[in-house]
């Protein structure tokens, strides 16, 4: 009867030790205090959300060795992006001082990729009406949405789509002082990558 029971109850309690631990390990990364660059450093890059359209941009600023630190609140996506080069913070990207902990005063930029459209304007509303000085690239879902996020305080934005998070990466890079021709060569052989 033991061996039974205990054949039934493994998996389940195998799959409740793995949510725990990312669950846990979402906690510290959370409490781990983020260092950005000093004065002399490079600016670091703050990313408001760390799905699809976030991971792609983490991959491009990897890639060009721009320091960055992202943001999220599924606990399971934070746990996963353990291993990257930039830091993933569990939290909520619309309190002012989970950003101050992420160094946000000290920002080469602040980048919304999050998708729900009304989150997503009230956080940059709240990023640009605190912080006027760091500049804002936001994902938007549609146009329209562009134009609300644009009145909100983003300086630049893009209508969701692969193409769309390639173009917003192009526009950050040049943002953040690369030429533009090597930002457009760098975005070419990123589209050319995510087309095989």
């Amino acid at each position: 009867m033991v061996v039974v029971v205990t054949m039934f109850l493994t998996p389940s309690l195998t799959a409740l030790a793995t949510a725990l631990s990312a669950r846990l390990s979402a906690g510290r990364q959370a409490l781990a205090p983020f260092e950005a660059a000093g004065e002399d450093g490079p600016a670091h890059v703050v990313i408001g959300g760390f799905g699809r359209v976030g991971q792609m941009l983490a991959s491009l600023l990897d890639e060009q060795r721009i320091p960055y630190v992202a943001i999220d609140r599924d606990t399971a996506l934070v746990a996963e992006s353990s291993d990257r080069a930039g830091i993933v913070f569990f939290g909520d990207a619309s309190q002012p001082e989970t950003l101050r902990h992420l160094g946000i005063e000290r920002a080469a930029a602040f980048v919304s990729t999050m998708d729900e459209a009304g989150s997503a304007e009230h956080v940059i509303s709240a990023v640009h009406k605190r912080w006027p000085h760091v500049p804002i690239y936001a994902r938007a879902r549609d146009l329209a949405h562009a134009d609300r996020l644009k009145a909100c305080g983003a300086f630049g934005t893009v209508p969701e789509t692969v193409e769309a998070s390639l173009e917003l990466g192009e526009s950050l890079l040049i943002g953040l002082g690369f030429p533009e021709e090597t930002a457009q060569t760098v975005i070419a052989d990123r589209r050319a990558f995510a087309s095989m």
